[in-house]
């Protein structure tokens, strides 16, 4: 109601100047806002991020005029990502790289279902990596064309990987542009006005924090999740607890491996988004694709390996405990017997997963904090064997797993299993890392208590090529305004 207040204001005063525009202009946001509050009831309180979104998608919604080339110069046809293969035959392609379209991942493949389904019988239809080696090699074919000219946004490679990836093979020159009316971004930040109340903590709580306080600040302090779900479509979380679900509910019932009973499972708990109209009928066979590649395998050798270890396995296991600050959390696979713990997490992709030089530099903590709460719930202490890592669902061998004992490791040897294929000690330097480990989140902890101006200062540049907020965060103190 503030929102439309102004607008009125403005319009009123435009009608006095015979602003035509601004009269238009100030309609077409109060209908903008209007519709943005019936689609919802939390729509009636409007941040920052909200104000973006509707000032953006008035624009779309304003009279324009046409803009055309007033020269007899040849113009450029505009082409996308998608169909940069059919610049190939055409001189004078001029390829414009900017961060107003966010990063590329290598989302714009688009495969027949006949390719989906062979794909999804060698591994997972959607890999990551695959699609970006394609459109890398497509779009490294198109500018290697007579011709072609390629533009980048000053710094931008600096905080988007994928381009950076994409034109290491080039060298680029530096040029200098003096460009007119251009508008500048402005980014506006509440302050902290009020001390943060550090009263519940987590694996992913305390990660945030360590990667980027403002982004901590914006995720748990504001409650800010710019993240826009498409209908119908399943995102990486629903099917990161989809996959979690079907490994655990197999697991628990069955001792053996059997497909009829996995593929049964699978279309049960997809038909339970079905149901809740997450997930369109058309789309279910896709994603039951998916989801059997990436299940099938860890089943089958966490099935083998128990066998082995003689383990007690519980998924989710709830790390939650009361204390000054409260603990919340769950271990996706916890195993144990009378001298043995098993401590896995499982990830759909290995950018999740640190590297042994990451993991050791804490740069992420959430199998240490697993560790540490264990121990402080006595489940844990250094007279257990301990097997403690992360899977990589979607190329097992290449999971991260650490043992402490040596005898468990021979047995591993013995084992043609690729979830174990990297497996290293947990030998003394990482048990006196984990000392470390302890002090350093103790540390943490007490800075986000103390914190009172939750900077942006993000950790490393892959914070902000996967931060939900990236695009309307400043990266810099400077460049912000309250």
């Amino acid at each position: 109601s503030k929102l439309i207040e102004i607008c009125q204001d403005y319009a009123k005063k435009s009608i006095e100047d015979q602003d035509f525009r601004g009269i238009k202009t100030a309609s077409v946001l109060i209908e903008t806002i209007n519709k943005w509050v019936d689609l919802s009831e939390q729509n009636e309180n409007i941040f920052e991020f909200d104000i973006k979104v509707l000032f953006d998608s008035a624009k779309l919604d304003v009279p324009r005029n046409s803009l055309f080339a007033s020269s007899n110069e040849s113009s450029l046809t505009l082409k996308t990502l998608k169909t940069i293969e059919q610049t190939n035959n055409e001189l004078g392609s001029l390829l414009c790289v900017t961060s107003d379209y966010g990063p590329v991942k290598g989302s714009v493949i688009q495969y027949s279902e006949n390719v989906e389904q062979y794909l999804a019988s060698i591994g997972p239809v959607r890999r990551g990596e695959l699609e970006f080696l394609i459109l890398k090699s497509k779009v490294q074919e198109s500018l290697r064309q007579k011709g072609k000219k390629l533009l980048i946004e000053e710094g931008l490679l600096e905080h988007d990987l994928g381009w950076s990836n994409i034109v290491s093979d080039f060298n680029l020159i530096n040029v200098k542009n003096d460009i007119q009316d251009v508008e500048k971004k402005t980014y506006y930040f509440p302050e902290v006005d009020s001390k943060y109340s550090l009263n519940t903590i987590s694996a992913s709580k305390l990660q945030t924090y360590i990667d980027c306080p403002r982004k901590f600040y914006l995720s748990y302090g504001l409650k800010q999740r710019p993240r826009i779900e498409l209908l119908h479509e399943l995102n990486y979380m629903q099917l990161g607890l989809i996959e979690h679900a079907v490994i655990e509910n197999y697991l628990k019932k069955n001792s053996t491996f059997s497909e009829e009973i996995l593929n049964d499972l699978i279309y049960e708990i997809l038909s339970e988004f079905e149901e809740k109209g997450d997930l369109l009928p058309e789309r279910k066979e896709e994603y039951w694709l998916e989801v059997k590649a990436l299940c099938t395998q860890i089943i089958l050798e966490l099935i083998e390996l128990n066998n082995a270890l003689g383990l007690n396995l519980e998924f989710e296991k709830d790390i939650s405990s009361k204390s000054a600050i409260e603990t919340r959390g769950s271990i996706d696979c916890f195993g144990h017997n009378a001298d043995t713990i098993m401590i896995l997490d499982f990830k759909r992709g290995g950018g999740s997963i640190p590297s042994q030089v990451g993991l050791k530099d804490f740069q992420k903590i959430q199998m240490w904090f697993y560790l540490n709460q264990l121990e402080q719930a006595n489940i844990y202490n250094n007279s257990k064997k301990l097997i403690w890592g992360y899977i990589n669902l979607s190329k097992l061998e290449e999971s991260l797993i650490y043992c402490s004992d040596d005898v468990i490791l021979d047995r591993f040897k013995s084992l043609d299993l690729k979830v174990i294929k990297k497996t290293y000690k947990f030998d003394d330097e990482m048990f006196s890392l984990y000392e470390e480990y302890k002090k350093y989140e103790q540390q943490q902890l007490a800075l986000i208590s103390a914190d009172v101006e939750f900077a942006c200062s993000p950790r490393e540049v892959k914070v902000c090529q996967y931060c939900e907020l990236s695009n309307i965060c400043p990266r810099s103190k400077e460049d912000s305004h309250v």
